[in-house]
């Protein structure tokens, strides 16, 4: 989604996403990762200009793509050995 302006990302909300985490104990663990605008509106110069577009996305099949945004805002440790990805 491509915004009119940069301006307007100060209209924006602070988006929270609710993941599920490993069982803990017998029970399923949450957990919540939030992002201001300023994370996940990204800016970019086109053509002379300041542009601005939301880096996350919606696919109606496959779910969310949320890949840069939190990638830069969090830490990830992704483990093949157990198929696990962690974030902080």
């Amino acid at each position: 989604m491509k915004l009119d302006n940069c301006g307007q990302r100060d209209k924006l909300p602070t988006l929270g996403f609710v993941f599920k985490g490993m069982p803990e104990n017998g029970k399923d663990q949450s957990f919540e990762l939030k992002l201001t605008p300023e994370e996940y509106v990204m800016e970019f110069e086109d053509e002379g200009r300041i542009d601005c577009v939301i880096g996350i996305g919606s696919d109606p099949d496959d779910g969310w793509t949320l890949g840069q945004v939190f990638l830069k805002s969090y830490y990830a440790v992704f483990d093949r050995d157990t198929e696990s990805i962690g974030i902080d």
